[in-house]
């Protein structure tokens, strides 16, 4: 997708969850199985950063780990959710803060972080340029040593294409928009159909973006709906990605 376009669909993704934020929480309301699985290497200290943290439900699993945890979102209406959700599960003396910020211009110095954990959030991202600029930031900001874990949204799949909507052969693309491009349908409480726009991602192209962005010791594979490892395409609902800087 050109630049331009790019930065159409960035303001409309902002928008999008602020209108559909409150039904979106809803069917997030609880961390799902996967969440859990990624959060188990955490301990005691390590500064998070939960970026795309949406209504802040991974809070839920970090709480009582007596962790520094940052939160940042696009979408101001999710962030108020993400504090009431904060405040009701917050130990004593624990540190948690929501910031309103964009993942291709992350409002942080360098070396920052011990973790950034970024589940379902890239594929929102359009165009090679931003999802590139989205990891060098992501570096940036990790301590040496610190790692992430990114997920995306696996679109190859027969449930994925069904699901999403997806038409591989629609000819009325936008101008500028590329073959991965999409935009599916999210029917929010007020009867409006919500065109989401999300990126089809493969294991290579998520590889690359972060090795070129100056990343280590990367894995990228399937994961089920469990946050397990798999080998089978079909099992699958994320692309997931691991990596050190």
């Amino acid at each position: 997708m050109d630049l331009r376009s790019a930065k159409k669909i960035l303001k409309k993704v902002e928008k999008d969850y602020n209108i559909i934020a409150k039904e979106w929480s809803l069917t997030r309301s609880r961390p799902r199985a996967y969440q859990i699985a990624m959060t188990k290497r955490i301990k005691k200290g390590d500064k998070v950063l939960d970026l795309g943290c949406g209504n802040a439900v991974l809070y839920e699993i970090l709480a009582g780990k007596s962790i520094d945890y940052v939160g940042l979102d696009v979408s101001s209406k999710l962030l108020n959710l993400a504090k009431k959700n904060i405040s009701s599960v917050k130990k004593n003396g624990e540190r948690a803060r929501l910031i309103k910020g964009d993942i291709v211009d992350l409002p942080f110095s360098k070396n920052q972080f011990d973790w950034v954990l970024s589940l379902a959030v890239l594929h929102h991202i359009p165009s090679r340029e931003l999802q590139k600029k989205s990891a060098e930031e992501i570096y940036k900001i990790l301590k040496p040593g610190g790692r992430i874990v990114i997920s995306v949204w696996n679109l190859h799949t027969v449930y994925a294409r069904e699901k999403f909507k997806l038409n591989d052969f629609n000819l009325l693309r936008p101008r500028g928009w590329e073959k991965n491009d999409f935009l599916t349908p999210w029917k929010a409480t007020l009867k409006k159909i919500i065109q989401r726009y999300i990126y089809r991602f493969n294991k290579k192209e998520l590889y690359d973006l972060f090795a070129k962005a100056g990343f280590k010791k990367i894995k990228v594979g399937y994961g089920d709906k469990n946050g397990e490892w798999t080998k089978s395409l079909n099992k699958s609902y994320n692309i997931i990605l691991e990596a050190e800087k």
